[in-house]
């Protein structure tokens, strides 16, 4: 799996491609995860699968706030029903920031993703990896239009999904 982690001072995005399996068929797919930095991460960190035409439609939404410097809130928004039949609700939005600090006016991006009322997590970027990040959304979110036939053993392969055990080697703290 194709996947590049952008970290801050306090947190982070993993951006992977992968595939999803149903009714006998794979399907690619853009995943990410933004994680704290922090002790008891793992318990907050979101994970939102993208089809291909939401990662080109996030690239674009990071290239217009690039230029126009106005922040993209509620960018792209995903619904579902938890196990307790309640409605979740995931949004991403992608922001331009400008702040004052030791009488310099200093300015960035971040990439902020937000489950439910009480769990937030922003990913503030330079200039670089924000275009970067944008670029790889654009290449990726190509390369995952694809559907195959896959036989009805194959195995899923997605990233870990909010809630299940992860291995060591996949959190970086």
């Amino acid at each position: 799996m194709l996947k590049k982690v952008f970290y801050s001072k306090k947190s982070g995005l993993e951006v992977s491609m992968g595939r999803t399996v149903k009714n006998g068929y794979a399907s690619g797919r853009i995943f990410l995860r933004a994680f704290p930095l922090e002790k008891g991460g793992r318990d907050r960190q979101i994970v939102l699968k993208l089809q291909p035409e939401e990662a080109f439609g996030l690239s674009l939404y990071i290239k217009a706030v690039r230029e126009t410097k106005e922040s993209a809130t509620n960018a792209i928004v995903h619904k579902f029903t938890d196990s307790n039949g309640g409605e979740v609700t995931t949004t991403l939005s992608v922001e331009h920031w400008q702040r004052e600090k030791d009488g310099k006016q200093r300015s960035g991006y971040a990439i902020v993703i937000s489950r439910g009322k009480d769990n937030r997590i922003s990913v503030p970027m330079g200039n670089l990896d924000f275009l970067f990040l944008a670029h790889l959304l654009d290449r990726w979110s190509a390369e995952a239009c694809f559907e195959e036939k896959v036989e009805e053993e194959a195995v899923e392969e997605v990233p870990v999904a909010a809630g299940e055990p992860i291995d060591d080697d996949d959190f970086p703290f």
